[in-house]
């Protein structure tokens, strides 16, 4: 890092994993900047979090808050950003935005980031957003999420300055493909994400059961990577169907695992129901991996339909398809791979996002 150069706060919810991807991604890709982190949430950050600002020679603090409305972290908040002084802040969560609002002068420049999909939004998340685009700068990921919230401005519309969208990034120096990709004879399907309501992992683990009753043939292998919520619910339907031995729920992996997995991986698959714009899928495509996902608002700006993968209703019967058909074309899996890796070095580099960001403080 460099220790003369402009400096950048970034504020991140501290549970959430892609967020982290993110912000680590943006230190990437301004490497004459002086950095530093603020973790704020319920969740202390993980290990490899904390390793990886050391090894990058970020400066971090974490301030922990109690559910719900917490004043007390918010002032907590707000202090850190005083006390380094920074002339930009990137906020990754709306959770924290009084203290962004507070912070917001001519001195100190704050984009508020809106990760969360539109169809994911509670009424809260829905208020919050429209709170940062009257009073802050607000940035979305995709044109459907900021679209949406001027959709509900209704009369407000012409008040409020049209927020910006810039979409996340990935150091496709980091995510590459395998120089000489190892032989293999199981067929290894991955998803790694938040186990939570919006992401279908039960509904991939059933697609995966029925695939292998219908080919036996097929050594097939299902890594679901991640933790949250959900993840109970999946594990308890793994062990009592007597799949696990197809099954591997492996929990959070760290940077270097999340490599190491896409590397190995045949298919990736996003089987969700809302998503805004996906890192795992940036990565796995960074990675030459195919990709199957549903087909929601905002996935096509990452997949593109029989070109990168596909894109698909989600129905077991066409995930099943889906997977069968890549299961058995080698050539395909191949081709879909590199256009996918093409398309994120030419619209979802680490080093597009960065520069994207330094015009949006420079036009504020």
């Amino acid at each position: 890092m460099n220790d003369s150069g402009p400096k950048l706060h970034q504020v991140l919810y501290g549970g959430l994993g892609g967020h982290v991807a993110v912000a680590m991604a943006i230190v990437d890709g301004l490497p004459n900047f002086r950095h530093r982190m603020l973790f704020y949430g319920i969740d202390l950050p993980a290990d490899d979090t904390l390793e990886q600002c050391r090894r990058r020679g970020i400066e971090f603090s974490f301030v922990q808050k109690d559910a719900g409305l917490d004043l007390k972290a918010l002032a907590s908040v707000y202090d850190d950003l005083v006390a380094w002084d920074s002339p930009f802040t990137i906020m990754h969560s709306l959770t924290a935005l009084p203290a962004a609002i507070c912070r917001e002068d001519a001195q100190h420049k704050v984009l508020v980031v809106d990760h969360t999909s539109p169809a994911a939004k509670s009424r809260n998340e829905w208020l919050a957003s429209q709170i940062a685009a009257l009073t802050i700068r607000l940035v979305f990921l995709t044109p459907e999420g900021r679209d949406a919230l001027l959709a509900r401005f209704g009369r407000l519309v012409s008040r409020v300055t049209i927020p910006q969208v810039i979409p996340n990034g990935v150091d496709t120096t980091f995510y590459s493909p395998q120089i000489k990709p190892v032989r293999r004879d199981v067929f290894r399907v991955t998803m790694m994400a938040r186990f939570c309501k919006e992401r279908d992992f039960l509904g991939l683990v059933k697609a995966i059961e029925l695939l292998k009753k219908r080919r036996p043939e097929h050594n097939i292998e299902l890594i679901l990577a991640g933790d949250g919520r959900t993840r109970l619910e999946v594990e308890t339907y793994v062990k009592r169907r007597g799949i696990d031995s197809i099954v591997k729920l492996p929990g959070q992996l760290n940077e270097a695992e999340v490599l190491s997995l896409l590397r190995e991986t045949d298919v990736y698959v996003q089987w969700s129901l809302a998503d805004s714009l996906s890192t795992s899928v940036m990565q796995a495509m960074a990675c030459a991996v195919p990709v199957i996902a549903t087909k929601i608002p905002g996935m096509g700006h990452l997949v593109e339909d029989q070109v990168t993968g596909f894109l698909l209703p989600r129905t077991t019967s066409a995930l099943i398809e889906g997977l069968e058909s890549l299961a058995n074309q080698k050539a395909l899996r191949k081709r879909f791979g590199q256009n996918g890796r093409v398309r994120v070095e030419r619209r979802f580099s680490h080093l597009n996002m960065a520069h994207a960001y330094l015009v949006a403080f420079e036009n504020a």
